[in-house]
């Protein structure tokens, strides 16, 4: 009843007062003054449901700004795809922040217009009187255990009985022989339903169950790491290198791993997913928030969907990385304002890109750009492909050759990869 009466307070009190004025016109400063920082995002976040409908996801972020380091929390519409998040501060105090300013202060206008806030206030009250009602008659209905026992001594009083006492029963004495009976009984029940060998030292099966499960799980574990480097050595053999601090226990822990059960994978099902999971980022220590790693930096699990602003800075890099940063790129900055795109120095040349703007979706102009622009520097014997998978696909950089043992390690067929244009 108190949350009912709470809620239908704060709905109406929003109709009548509005959104905050402050709050909008801080909103309002982020924008005029584009503040924008990248933050890195907890790899834990704690997700919760509004009106059974809305799911919302509460993260850790940080950031540094001018020397100084700023953490805090923010709720998000989406888990993203990276660690990585844009976000707006406010110059004169950069705790204060917004994944998304102009949607902020659309629902502060929102509160003082919408009727629709007045109307839920109302159910919410409505509620709240019908639970009052309701208790009030169950109080008035019950009688409490005092108005019992004084009814029950006010009616013994108007009764005048009289009874006879009876004589006390006398209690039969037990003979010496009848106690040891007993007694001998009581000896026996006991015995029947302890177990006899409770104070012995249980060692033999215990030890061996013990034993046998721990094996078990050794041997899951070992056949799981040779499988691991099983995959790891074939792709050092072609150039896809792997990132040595990554353990087993660090796969086995991430949430890809997790979701695609890939430790009941085995055989070909278990190397294409490995080969999936190999360019994508890798927690090295839960305890602490920002500890993403990729496993691969010659293997790039791309979607060409986003969760968040289109980083066309860091598809850049990342591209680079791939070819083990062949290619002569600096200064690569993202440009994150609609439209997106990129600014670098490429042979001491500035460029600057931009590209189509379509809400998360990434432009498929940018890698023909990126192609074109590295053709000079890239060996005609050595190129940029692709696994399609999903909305985008796996990128790496091989040799035709390589290509083709690739795809016969992954018991794919000849020709799935394809060139990247």
């Amino acid at each position: 009843m108190i949350l009912f009466i709470v809620l239908a307070k704060t709905c109406v009190s929003d109709y009548i007062h509005g959104g905050d004025e402050y709050k909008i016109s801080e909103l309002e400063q982020m924008i005029s003054e584009n503040t924008v920082v990248t933050a890195s995002l907890s790899n834990e976040y704690t997700e919760s449901t509004v009106a059974s409908v809305v799911k919302l996801y509460k993260f850790d972020y940080r950031f540094d700004l001018n020397g100084k380091s700023y953490t805090g929390k923010i709720t998000l519409n989406a888990v993203p795809n990276t660690s990585k998040l844009n976000i707006y501060y406010l110059s004169d105090d950069p705790n204060i922040i917004a994944a998304d300013p102009y949607e902020a202060i659309a629902r502060e206008k929102e509160k003082g217009s919408s009727i629709s806030e007045l109307l839920i206030g109302i159910v919410w009250g409505v509620l709240a009187i019908i639970l009052l009602i309701s208790l009030m008659a169950t109080i008035k209905s019950t009688k409490t255990p005092e108005d019992l026992n004084s009814e029950t001594k006010t009616a013994a009083k108007s009764i005048k009985t009289r009874t006879k006492k009876k004589a006390a029963a006398t209690v039969p004495e037990i003979t010496p022989e009848e106690e040891r009976i007993r007694a001998l009984e009581k000896e026996r029940i006991r015995t029947e339903k302890e177990d006899p060998t409770r104070f012995m030292p249980r060692i033999v099966a215990p030890v061996k169950e013990q034993n046998a499960n721990n094996n078990l799980a050794e041997d899951k574990n070992y056949s799981r790491q040779q499988e691991v480097n099983k995959n790891i050595e074939f792709y050092h053999s072609i150039g896809l290198h792997f990132n040595k601090k990554i353990t087993l226990d660090h796969l086995q822990k991430n949430w890809n791993w997790i979701d695609w059960e890939m430790d009941s994978l085995d055989g070909k099902d278990f190397k294409y997913f490995f080969f999936l999971l190999s360019g994508t980022f890798i927690t090295i220590n839960p305890q602490e928030a920002f500890s993403y790693e990729l496993l691969s930096k010659n293997i790039w699990y791309f979607d060409y969907e986003r969760d968040e602003d289109v980083k066309y800075g860091d598809f850049t890099t990342r591209m680079n990385q791939i070819a083990n940063d062949k290619y002569p790129f600096e200064k690569v900055e993202n440009i994150i304002e609609p439209p997106y795109g990129v600014k670098f120095q490429y042979k001491n040349d500035k460029y600057t890109w931009m590209f189509k703007h379509n809400r998360d979706w990434t432009d498929e102009k940018f890698f023909s750009q990126f192609l074109y622009l590295t053709k000079s520097e890239t060996n005609n014997n050595k190129k940029f492909y692709v696994l399609p998978e999903g909305q985008g696909g796996v990128i790496v950089f091989l040799e035709p050759n390589k290509i083709q043992k690739l795809e016969a390690f992954l018991e794919i067929k000849e020709g799935t990869f394809e060139l990247l244009r």
